[in-house]
């Protein structure tokens, strides 16, 4: 999927380094970075 400069990311669920879970949809009008690494 590919996204461009301005494009609403959907919402996804997915877990922290800790296992704790984690929705994209909880972070709703707060900024976010969100680093992914192989």
């Amino acid at each position: 999927m590919a996204l461009s400069i301005g494009d609403v990311v959907p919402n996804f669920k997915a877990k922290t380094q800790t296992g704790q879970k984690f929705e994209l949809s909880d972070y709703l009008n707060k900024p976010l970075v969100i680093y992914f690494y192989p």
